[in-house]
């Protein structure tokens, strides 16, 4: 795993903090910061050149990555331990995010099963929503996953 490369640049909103110890590609689509405890768990990043497609935009990829870490959050807010792979991604883009915007989401858990976690959030960019994601991901809870800390 390559380390993450928190910057100045990104300027995180006050209560962010870095999420360390993740993939490359999480590493490469982020850097991504959560806020908050229990319930009212957010993530966010900001937009960089790196995220941008031929419009100037950042990618509906980006975006969509974005709404699939959900779990990760959602799992610090509920105290999930363990590998939850996604069975279903859902991602209606409502309007282009400009570069520097901060993308933030609070994802709230629809329902919860013994095998599954249904999720729903809105997306949004410097405050204004600009996706909604729903997803559904499969609970292992027998299956930790190494140096992840939830």
């Amino acid at each position: 795993m390559t380390q993450i490369v928190h910057s100045a640049e990104d300027a995180p909103p006050e209560g962010y903090e870095p999420i360390l110890n993740r993939t490359e590609g999480e590493n490469f689509s982020g850097p991504y910061y959560l806020r908050g405890t229990g319930d009212a768990v957010s993530m966010g990043f900001r937009v960089q050149a790196r995220h941008l497609n031929r419009t100037g935009v950042c990618h509906g990829g980006f975006i969509a990555t974005f709404a699939d870490l959900q779990g990760y959050a959602i799992k610090r807010g509920v105290g999930i331990a363990g590998i939850s792979p996604t069975i279903n991604l859902s991602v209606d883009f409502v309007r282009p995010v400009p570069l520097g915007s901060w993308v933030e989401s609070s994802p709230q858990v629809v329902q919860r099963t013994h095998k599954m976690l249904f999720f729903q959030t809105l997306i949004t960019a410097d405050g204004v929503v600009a996706a909604r994601a729903s997803g559904i991901f499969k609970l292992n809870l027998n299956k930790p996953v190494p140096g992840d800390p939830t």
